[in-house]
């Protein structure tokens, strides 16, 4: 049977897949504090599914 937890990390690596293209076109578009920002959020995502995976 499926967990939440799965369903949380599944999540947390879509949300960071896409999240970031959108960052790297942020940053082309001369949007740095946006992009940086982007990135912020998709290490955070990508550490929650870590941390989910081993909880």
């Amino acid at each position: 049977m499926l967990s939440i937890n799965f369903f949380i990390t599944i999540t947390s690596i879509l949300t960071a897949l896409y999240a970031i293209p959108y960052a790297n076109w942020e940053f082309k578009n001369s949007n740095k504090p946006g992009s940086i920002l982007i990135y912020i959020f998709v290490l955070l995502s990508f550490s929650t599914s870590i941390y989910n995976l081993f909880s």
